[in-house]
C-alpha cells in the first residue's frame, strides 16, 4: 500500500524467505521520501521495513520501530478491530482494510492516524507480508473533538483547521469554506459559488449519484473524488461530510471536511502498477500477461493469440562467469531489445530468470515467423558490460504456439515451452512451432 511493487514484485511459492531479505536493499527511494507513513509487517506481526516518514508520526527511531510489533503501537481501546482483521486476513477471508486509530508516540503521547492495510501473498494464498500506510489525522480529529465541545470557539478553529472544511447547501452552493480548503483547491472557495466547480468534470457525475444515494441513509458519509486547480493540478480528496438536521428533521445543508490524499492514491496506483510489473526490468509479470489475455478473449471479436517463448542460451555461464550484477545488466538489455524488435502492440512478459513470453495478436504464419527469426538475431548481438570492457554473448531459442479456443493461456504457454526445449535440442538460436494439443 504502493513502489513497493518495484520492491516487492511477485511472490513466487516458497521464495518468501529470499523475497524479503532482498526488500531493504531494493527499499525505493520514491516510498523513503513520502509523506505518509508506510511500513511492511510480517505475518508474525514483525516489522521489516519502515520508512522515514513513519518514525515521524509516531516520533520514534527507525531502529527502535525495527525491533517492535507495530501492532504494540495501537491504543489498547483501539486495537481490537486490527486484531480481528489480521486474523481474518491470515484465513483469506480478507486482502485490504482500513482504519482511524491512537498510535502510541515515543514520548508517551497518542496521535491520531489514518491506516490502510494491504495484504500480499504468495502463489499458494498465505500471508507474506502486510504493507500498511499511515497518515497524520491527528488535527482533523482533535479539532472534531473541540468543536463538539465548544460551539462558541468554531469559527476559529474552523478558520485554522489544517483540513478544508467547505459547507453546501442542497444545491450545492457553498455557504462557508476555511483557507485550507482554498490551499486545496489552489484558489478561495468562495462563498455563494457552486461546489461543483471546482470538482474533476468525470467525477462529477459519480459524485452526484453517490451523494444523492448516502444523504438518503441520513448519516455522516465519505466521498473521495479530484480536485482542478486552476493550474490545471489536479489533487484527490477525501470528503468526510456531516449532514446538518434541523429540529423538525429537514436537512439543511451539508459540511464536508477535506483531506488531500493525493499521495496516498499515487502510492496505492504505484502498488497496483509494481504487482503487475517485474522488477528487475519493467516487463509484465504473469499477472499483467493473464489479464492481457483474459481482457483480449473477452473483447466481442476474440483475436487470434500467438505466442512467443523465448529462453536465453548460454545466460548461465555469463552469469557465473561475470557475477548476478552483471547478469541483471544483460537481462535488462536483452529485455529492452526484444520489446524493440516486437510490433508495439505486442505484450512482452519477463516470467522466469533468463525466460521471456510474447503476446502477438492477430498474426499470420509469415509474420510469426519474421519476429521469431528477428528476436532471435537482436538477441544474440554481443552485449556491451563491464562500462563496455567486455562483450557478453547470449543466444535465444524460441518456441511458438497459436491458441486453440480449447485450451487456456496457460496452456498455450506451456506448449511454447515445450517448442523452446525442441529448438535448443537442435543446437539453440532458431524457432520451433510447437504441436498442437491432441
Amino acid at each position: 500500500m504502493g513502489e513497493f511493487e518495484s520492491a516487492l514484485g511477485p511472490v513466487e511459492r516458497g521464495s518468501a524467505s529470499a523475497h524479503i531479505a532482498g526488500l531493504s536493499a531494493e527499499f525505493p527511494l520514491s516510498i523513503e521520501h513520502m509523506g505518509i507513513g508506510i511500513a511492511l509487517i510480517g505475518p508474525d506481526g514483525h516489522t521489516l521495513l519502515v520508512n522515514k516518514a513513519l518514525c515521524d508520526i509516531v516520533g520514534r527511531g527507525r531502529a527502535e520501530l525495527l525491533a517492535l510489533d507495530l501492532r504494540s503501537l495501537t491504543h489498547p481501546q483501539d486495537g481490537a478491530r486490527d486484531l480481528e482483521m489480521a486474523a481474518r486476513a491470515t484465513a483469506g477471508n480478507v486482502d485490504n482494510w482500513k482504519v482511524e486509530k491512537r498510535l502510541l508516540r515515543g514520548d508517551g503521547s497518542t496521535i491520531w492516524v489514518f491506516q490502510e492495510v494491504t495484504v500480499v501473498r504468495d502463489d499458494a494464498g498465505d500471508v507474506v507480508h502486510f504493507v500498511g500506510q499511515v497518515i497524520d489525522i491527528d488535527a482533523r480529529k482533535r479539532a472534531e473533538e473541540e468543536l463538539a465541545e465548544s460551539q462558541a470557539r468554531y469559527r476559529d478553529l474552523f478558520e485554522s483547521m489544517p483540513v478544508g472544511l467547505v459547507e453546501i447547501d442542497l444545491q450545492g452552493t457553498v455557504l462557508a469554506s476555511n483557507p485550507a480548503a482554498g490551499h486545496i483547491a489552489g484558489r478561495v472557495v468562495e462563498v455563494g459559488s457552486n461546489s461543483w466547480s471546482v470538482t474533476h468534470p468525470a467525477d462529477i457525475h459519480r459524485v452526484g449519484l453517490e451523494a444523492q444515494k448516502l444523504i438518503r441513509t441520513g448519516g455522516n458519509f465519505r466521498l473521495e473524488y479530484r480536485i482542478v486547480q486552476p493550474d490545471g493540478g489536479v489533487r484527490w480528496v477525501r470528503n468526510d461530510v456531516h449532514p446538518k438536521v434541523a429540529a423538525n428533521g429537514r436537512l439543511v445543508s451539508l459540511t464536508g471536511s477535506w483531506i488531500d490524499v493525493t499521495e496516498l492514491r499515487e502510492a496505492e496506483d504505484e502498488l497496483r502498477r509494481q504487482a503487475r510489473r517485474d522488477p528487475l526490468t519493467g516487463l509484465a509479470n504473469r499477472t499483467l500477461l493473464q489479464e492481457h489475455c483474459e481482457h483480449e478473449l473477452s473483447r466481442r471479436r476474440a483475436p487470434t493469440i500467438t505466442v512467443l517463448f523465448v529462453d536465453l542460451d548460454g545466460f548461465k555461464a555469463v552469469n557465473d562467469r561475470l557475477g548476478h550484477a552483471v547478469g541483471d545488466d544483460v537481462l535488462r538489455l536483452v529485455a529492452g531489445r526484444i520489446v524493440d524488435a516486437l510490433r508495439a502492440e505486442d505484450l512482452v512478459a519477463r516470467i522466469g530468470g533468463d525466460e521471456f513470453v510474447a503476446i502477438c495478436l492477430d498474426v499470420d504464419d509469415d509474420v510469426v515467423a519474421e519476429l521469431a527469426a528477428r528476436l532471435i538475431s537482436v538477441v544474440a548481438e554481443p552485449v556491451p558490460v563491464l562500462g563496455g570492457a567486455e562483450l557478453a554473448k547470449v543466444g535465444a531459442s524460441v518456441g511458438v504456439a497459436r491458441k486453440h479456443k480449447r485450451e487456456s493461456i496457460g496452456e498455450t504457454i506451456r506448449r511454447a515451452d515445450n517448442g523452446v526445449y525442441a529448438a535448443k535440442r537442435a543446437g539453440g538460436g532458431t524457432f520451433i512451432l510447437a504441436d498442437d494439443p491432441a
